[in-house]
């Protein structure tokens, strides 16, 4: 199921503990590692990689959340401690920054929808900060299933074509899905230590058939769930080999259905294919 592992100590710069991930589906992947302070950018067509390590006059200190929107040839940055989200252009050139003016407690994970609204975890807040495609702060998002309304130390979040968001309720074991205008669709996952539970849950994001992909990083497991919440299948096992993790953290999932997935403790992403096998 593994296709490729990139991140060797023979890089000018060595990934140190990857976290944010995401690739443009044609061969150019984009991986934030706060442990360095860079953003890495592999071009595995022309075997060439490059480092966004400033943002105007700012050098970057812990660039942990990434989201591309190919729309706007954009590429958001989240930096957990400057608090601030960087704006890019698909050939590294820094274009601005998203001018948020209450400050983020901590900018995590990040989305971009099918609107270009961009999508900004703050963990300390315990909320989504979401923003039009212009820069704009539209709103704070809220938890629906907590009775304060807030996520407890959430991390990321995927959004689906409709503005349906998911998102890693951390401390709370779980991922959270609700609608665009914010009711409770569905709690997928709890503290556990048996397949379909979650313990420390990181990453997450969504196929063409909207399976929703989980990562767990105290289980180094890929969890994928339907959209009942279902358990479907799982891959992944504790170790430094193909197919194997240590310390997962984010995924990104490409117009293909490629399953990009990077790992702090073992200094890689991995890439892997998804296999629709159909029985006669």
């Amino acid at each position: 199921m593994s296709d490729s592992l990139l991140g060797s100590k023979g890089d000018n710069l060595p990934l140190v503990a990857p976290y944010g991930i995401c690739a443009d589906g044609t061969g150019k992947v984009w991986v934030a590692d706060p442990g360095g302070g860079a953003v890495h950018v592999y071009d595995l067509a022309r075997k060439k990689i490059d480092y966004i390590v400033q943002a105007g006059d700012a050098m970057l200190v812990a660039p942990i959340g990434l989201a591309l929107d190919l729309e706007q040839n954009r590429l958001y940055v989240s930096d957990g401690v400057l608090n601030q989200i960087f704006i890019f252009d698909l050939d590294g050139e820094f274009v601005g920054r998203v001018d948020y003016r209450p400050g983020f407690g901590r900018p995590a994970g990040l989305a971009v929808g099918s609107s270009g609204d961009l999508y900004v975890v703050d963990v300390l807040s315990g909320k989504v900060e979401q923003f039009s495609s212009a820069g704009q702060h539209l709103r704070s998002i809220e938890s629906a299933a907590s009775e304060n309304g807030l996520f407890n130390r959430p991390t990321n979040v995927a959004v689906d074509p409709d503005g349906n968001l998911y998102v890693s309720d951390s401390l709370n074991f779980r991922v959270v899905v609700q609608s665009a205008t914010g009711e409770l669709i569905k709690v997928i996952g709890s503290v556990g230590d048996s397949p379909g539970s979650l313990a420390r849950p990181r990453g997450v994001a969504l196929d063409s058939d909207r399976h929703i992909y989980i990562v767990d990083a105290a289980f180094d497991t890929v969890q994928i769930f339907d959209l009942a919440g279902q358990l479907l299948l799982y891959f992944g096992k504790p170790g430094k080999s193909g197919g194997e993790f240590c310390l997962p953290a984010g995924i990104f999932i490409d117009q293909s259905d490629r399953i990009y997935v990077a790992e702090s403790c073992n200094g890689r992403f991995q890439i892997f294919e998804y296999l629709d096998i159909v029985t006669p």
